[in-house]
């Protein structure tokens, strides 16, 4: 990369303490291109000058880069398969084996859509089939301000816009021109940081041994070079307990030193069962 690239990843990792230096270059190039096009910058130096002097422009970078999508069931084939189809299958299994806890871990998880998501799905299946488990869903991220806004769970009309009405009503308050999560959810959910590229620790610190049933690691994986996917592929194989769940991104599959380790379950999502 150009030395004023490798600048405006080196003043992003000492303002903000994010290091993008590992992602793919492609990728960095695109992504500060677009941003010069935004800001009708000349060249990288005179981006660079931006960033000293607007933190504003500065944040607006670093969520570009971070390639957030945010929103209730973005996606909502997979949220439908896996109320349709996985969860029923996961609580009788949790029947036969006398464990009482079902674990889920949405990794990347931003501003909480994907884990509430998931906690309301599983709270319909209780409901419906009047299960008696517990629901343990965490969310991690590296950005702290999103966790706090996570932890909030209030919400724009946007990021809403897939739920269907009978959940909407059920679940949601509208307060001015936001809307409420309600704590039936909330208090399923608990948010931490944690950086899965970088963290010494395999699983969150508040992963209570890991052993997920479930795990969500989605859109991630193919910004990141060869040696950062093989470090984060052991990380979320070692936390997913057998016959366990992995969901990825639409463009993304198991590492090849993987592939005999995960089966895929249906061949229009990319949902993986742990052998």
């Amino acid at each position: 990369m150009k030395p004023e690239i490798e600048q405006i990843l080196e003043y992003l990792n000492e303002r903000r303490g994010f290091d993008f230096t590992d992602y793919r270059p492609s990728l960095v190039v695109r992504k500060i291109g677009k941003k010069l096009f935004e800001t009708s910058c000349e060249d990288y130096s005179d981006y660079l000058e931006i960033i000293y002097k607007d933190d504003e422009e500065l944040d607006s970078l670093i969520d570009e880069l971070m390639v957030r999508t945010s929103g209730f069931y973005r996606d909502p084939f997979v949220s439908e398969y896996i109320a349709q189809k996985i969860l029923p299958t996961i609580s009788p299994e949790k029947r036969l084996s006398g464990e009482n806890t079902l674990k889920i871990w949405s990794v990347g998880c931003g501003e909480g859509e994907e884990a509430y998501s998931l906690a309301i799905l599983v709270n319909e299946l209780k409901e419906k089939e009047n299960l008696d488990f517990e629901i343990s869903i965490i969310g991690t991220d590296i950005d702290n301000s999103s966790l706090k806004r996570a932890e909030a769970g209030l919400y724009s009309s946007g990021s809403i816009k897939n739920v269907k009405y009978g959940l909407f009503e059920k679940y949601f308050t509208k307060e001015g021109s936001m809307f409420r999560l309600n704590s039936e959810v909330k208090e399923n959910v608990t948010f931490s940081v944690y950086d899965i590229l970088y963290s010494d620790n395999s699983l969150p610190l508040k992963s209570e041994f890991g052993a997920f049933d479930m795990v969500f690691y989605r859109n991630h994986l193919i910004f990141l070079n060869k040696d950062l996917q093989k470090m984060v592929f052991k990380k979320l194989y070692q936390a997913i307990k057998e016959n366990g769940y992995l969901v990825l991104g639409t463009s993304e599959t198991p590492l090849s030193e993987y592939k005999d380790k995960f089966n895929r379950i249906n061949g229009d999502c990319h949902i993986y069962r742990r052998i």
